[in-house]
């Protein structure tokens, strides 16, 4: 099992993994790195991918594309209906507002949902990268774009669930970048030091996103962000319309009238694009059959086009001069900044280098790929967040995007009633935190989530949510009790209420009969909250403003933060002599008569956001999804059983009058050509469309009978080299019976009866051989052999099987004699001289012995001499 990350963009998608210890973008089932962000949908299944995007032309109608800046939108926003434009596929609003999709699936008229559509591409991006894997893949984090709304990546998370995949977050397409820039940096300043700060440039097919991080080891911090919704698609559509003119004006026709043409000339502007941002030359355009069978040429410079685009390059100086000024806001000088990095396909534009030179006063870095840098950083997340996967250190602190306000209903008596209303998450704060907020209520309360800015925010929505919180009632003395609720602002970027909490107080006469402790239920636990706490509460200091009690990755964590800020005023210093600590301890005993028991009741819930929907939906779409994967796996079956007899059919005919010519008789020849010919028109007229059986049953017998002349063939090349092998076999084993005959010393051990073995052996399959082959040759080749490869082959084994153990038969050891054995064997007279010999040398010794008692006076070398009178 594996995880991937997901880079799914306008024009096309990405799928990168973590694998042999780095980070690899896979190919898809045509071996490119890209696939097209395409759907098709055909009679009987759909084309996915690379297949759909070859059908965009001819099935135009039902091919789905460019459908990425659809997703949860509202049908009715204008930049939605601007979008819907240059789209050539039916499209309606659905019943919750949003795009719906019109295409003819196996006879029937659907209308599917963008988050299906995108579901349908992320099957078949998983289905590629487990073809490239051979294992299941079912964990992935995905990329999106930084300005996503809350409805927007909550379709994305439902297209997921309806593609069965296991999101472990939504990452922001700028934060990808940055994971994948900063976790192969080494040279990092040390945590504590001045960051090393990067601005990204991510300039892509639909969008323009920008960001500015920090990064020190082991860490990224996204600083702020900016996007744009200007790209390549901008560029190609202003050339699309200049085309259109130029071909009016010499043809007096409009190919914008006719989607074939304009799909054709769409492919051909962007071709042009990509070649004027490499060569500053004219570059010619030539489309042959464009309109009516008129043919278009023209030409292009680099000048021409920055000239026609202008105000597309204008919105990109703007979006760059507005983050510059977001910089200087925050005191960030450009100085400031180690680099700025650029990625996304249209960065290769040399305008768009040229602007960002211009601003930043340096060039722009391209460190990164600009097709990949997304994909690989969510595979490296994907990794990192994965128990599969062991990853360096690595943490990422995103950023939120827009700003988002509560408002609720006051209940202070001294205060007009009407809407209160705070900001908890600003613009560009810290994301994937939780904030604890108090209220005091004695009843169900509700409060509403929405945007600060809306006017910002795609759709301008008028609310993000409403929550509902329920079972709260009166304490026991009739006043507002404290509910803590923990409001999260999640890793995928999206607006949840994590939980919501009662702290209910217990009555002094329950609090006494409480002397012996009794474990708590599932939903409540025993706390102490203080009085004074409790008497500011009914002045319902919160009734105007929630307390935001503690902000951070972990909402028990706040909640104890929030504890410690309570307790804190009552604790003194411990600076006083031993003598005063009793006194502190009574003033302690008297401080907790003053406290009150009381216990967390945890509370209901309830969520409403419009772009939700129930689970019961969701299952009913991903049971829609999985039918039609059955379906295409179905179809796709059938086309392969299809093609294989129509291969086979092709294949036969031509070999039979090649390569297999001579190994049929002339009318069994003639009679399986026919049969191949009136296969080819059954299949081309009432075999068009037949189940997958009938197709298996039509190939299985026509290999009934080409089979046996493939066989014939085959056996007539291989036979001959086979024949010399078990020939070569016959020598070698007759070499060693005449060897061991002539009394070669290596065989000598050998007994006569294992070598007349080998040489029965050796003449017996010498005999058949000579027999088989002398019947052979006599027949020919259109008939059945009667010596095969399959019979020499395993007459050489057999052969082998009975000679190689009796020749490799090892010499008998032959053990040394014992030394007892050596001295015993020894003659008495070399006894007696080696005796004499030994006397003779003992009498020699004890002579030289004496000699050196009463030797010369002369003192050995290295003694010490004293004269003496």
């Amino acid at each position: 099992m594996s995880c991937m990350g997901l880079d799914v963009g306008y024009l096309s998608s990405v799928v990168a993994v973590p694998k042999g210890g780095g980070i690899e973008v896979l190919l898809n089932d045509y071996s490119k790195r890209q696939t097209p962000s395409c759907i098709s949908f055909g009679d009987k299944m759909r084309s996915l991918g690379e297949s759909g995007k070859q059908r965009a032309v001819t099935a135009f109608k039902h091919t789905i594309t460019y459908f990425k800046r659809l997703i949860g939108r509202k049908y009715d926003a204008p930049d939605v209906q601007e979008e819907l434009a240059h789209v050539y596929f039916g499209h309606c609003a659905l019943p919750d507002g949003t795009v719906g999709v019109k295409v003819q699936h196996a006879d029937e008229q659907l209308v599917l949902s963008v988050p299906q559509v995108l579901a349908m591409l992320l099957g078949h991006l998983r289905t590629c990268a487990e073809t490239a894997l051979e294992t299941k893949v079912e964990d992935c984090v995905m990329g999106v774009p930084v300005y996503f709304n809350d409805a927007q990546r909550h379709a994305m998370l439902e297209a997921l669930q309806i593609a069965d995949l296991n999101c472990l977050r939504l990452l922001n397409e700028t934060s990808a970048v940055a994971v994948n820039y900063g976790i192969y940096k080494g040279d990092l300043p040390e945590p504590g030091e001045a960051p090393r700060r990067v601005a990204f440039f991510d300039f892509g097919h639909s969008n323009l996103q920008m960001s500015l991080c920090e990064f020190v080891k082991g860490k990224v911090t996204v600083v702020t962000t900016a996007a744009c919704p200007v790209g390549g698609r901008d560029f190609d559509r202003a050339l699309l319309k200049e085309m259109a003119k130029r071909f009016e004006e010499k043809t007096k026709l409009n190919f914008l009238s006719k989607p074939r043409a304009a799909i054709r000339m769409e492919t051909e502007c962007e071709k042009l694009k990509k070649m004027m941002s490499a060569n500053a030359t004219d570059i010619p355009m030539n489309v042959e059959c464009l309109m009516e069978d008129r043919d278009f040429s023209t030409k292009m410079n680099r000048d021409e086009f920055e000239q026609l685009c202008a105000p597309v390059f204008d919105k990109v100086r703007s979006t760059v001069a507005g983050f510059v000024d977001d910089l200087k806001n925050r005191d960030i000088a450009i100085s400031d900044l180690h680099s700025v990095e650029i990625v996304g396909g249209s960065s290769r534009i040399p305008l768009v280098k040229q602007i960002l030179m211009d601003t930043f006063g340096a060039a722009p870095h391209t460190t990164l790929n600009v097709d990949e840098a997304v994909a690989r950083g969510c595979a490296l997340m994907s990794a990192i967040m994965s128990p599969m996967f062991r990853v360096r250190d690595f943490k990422l602190d995103d950023a939120t995007p827009y700003a988002v306000n509560l408002s609720w209903q006051s209940t202070n008596p001294e205060e007009e009633e009407g809407q209160s209303q705070s900001e908890i998450f600003s613009a560009n704060g810290m994301a994937n935190v939780t904030k604890l907020l108090t209220f005091y209520r004695q009843e169900d309360f509700e409060f509403t989530a929405t945007y600060a800015n809306p006017e910002r925010v795609p759709d301008q929505p008028k609310q993000i949510g409403n929550f509902k919180i329920q079972g709260v009632k009166p304490s026991y003395d009739g006043e507002k009790q404290k509910v803590k609720v923990e409001v999260q602002m999640d890793l995928n970027g999206c607006l949840n209420v994590r939980s919501a909490t009662m702290l209910e107080k217990v009555p002094p006469a329950e609090d006494a009969a409480e002397t012996p402790k009794t474990p708590a239920s599932d939903n409540t636990m025993d706390t102490t909250e203080d009085k004074a706490k409790d008497d500011e509460s009914s002045e319902e200091p919160a009734a105007k403003k929630p307390e935001l009690e503690s902000e951070g990755d972990d909402a028990n964590k706040a909640s104890g933060n929030d504890k410690k800020k309570k307790k804190g005023g009552d604790k003194k210093k411990d600076d006083k002599k031993k003598d005063d600590k009793k006194d502190e301890k009574a003033e302690e005993k008297k401080d907790e008569k003053k406290k009150k028991k009381v216990k967390k009741v945890k509370l209901t819930v309830v969520t409403w956001k419009p772009c939700l929907k129930m689970q019961s939906e969701i299952n009913d779409l991903v049971e829609f999804e999985a039918k039609m994967k059955v379906q295409d796996l179905h179809e796709k079956e059938k086309n392969d059983a299809r093609n294989a007899l129509e291969e086979y059919i092709y294949e036969m005919r031509d070999k039979l009058s090649s390569v297999y010519d001579g190994f049929m008789t002339q009318n069994d020849h003639d009679e399986f050509r026919s049969r191949l010919s009136q296969m080819e028109d059954w299949l081309y007229e009432e075999g068009e469309d037949q189940p997958k059986t009938v197709y298996i049953e039509k190939l299985q017998g026509l290999q009934a009978t080409g089979n046996e002349v493939k066989a014939r063939a085959q056996d007539w090349e291989t036979r001959p080299r086979a024949e010399e092998k078990l020939r070569e076999t016959i020598v070698h084993f007759r070499k060693f019976v005449d060897e061991h005959a002539a009394g070669e010393e290596k065989y000598a051990h050998i007994a006569a009866e294992q070598v007349k073995k080998v040489a029965d052996a050796v003449a017996e399959t010498e005999e058949w051989l000579n027999t088989k082959s002398a019947e052979q040759a006599k027949l020919p080749k259109s008939t059945p052999p009667v010596l095969t490869t399959k019979d020499l082959d395993a007459k050489r084994s057999e052969l082998e099987r009975t000679c190689n153990p009796i020749m490799s038969t090892p010499k008998p050891k032959v053990e040394p004699p014992k030394e007892e054995e050596k001295k015993a064997e020894q003659p008495e007279g070399d006894a007696q001289d080696k005796k004499a010999e030994g006397e003779e040398a003992d009498a020699a010794a004890a002579k030289e012995g004496d000699n050196k008692q009463e030797g010369s006076e002369e003192p050995a070398k290295g003694d010490n001499v004293m004269d003496t009178d």
